[in-house]
């Protein structure tokens, strides 16, 4: 009941953190006997301890498992990696029984730009319009 994460990088509120190493081993607990889990993998920003960690969190045994909510508040704010279904009896895990989440914008998403981009055609035209104007 291994689950790997690998090389990969996250930046989270101006913070990066990448896996360096080929593999991140992630141990899942073992299956309840009678019920479903759902466990998740985040990425942890701890800005009280300045640390970024990858964390197993279990969910818990359930008829109607629910995944563990990610946190998200002045001292911590996590993404979810994936979702792991724990199914009841089970000694292993298939790649079917993982949900990859990082796609999903409200509990992770990809960077698209670090920084904010302007429109700064009006600044060209005025610019252009000087050099015309110079030139004339």
């Amino acid at each position: 009941m291994i689950l790997s994460v690998n090389l990969g990088s996250a930046f989270i509120n101006g913070t990066c953190y990448s896996v360096i190493e080929d593999k991140l081993n992630i141990t899942v607990s073992d299956a309840h006997i009678s019920y479903n889990t759902k466990d998740i993998v985040v990425v942890s920003l701890n800005e009280t301890d300045r640390t970024v960690n990858i964390l197993y969190k279990e969910g818990v045994a359930s008829a109607n498992p629910q995944a563990p909510t990610i946190t998200r508040n002045a001292d911590i704010y996590e993404l979810k990696l994936c979702e792991i279904t724990v199914k009841s009896g089970v000694n292993r895990i298939t790649q079917a029984d993982i949900l990859d989440t990082r796609l999903d914008n409200i509990v992770c998403g990809f960077v698209t730009g670090l920084v904010e981009t302007m429109d700064t055609t009006e600044l060209f035209n005025q610019y252009e319009t000087y050099l015309h104007q110079k030139i004339e």
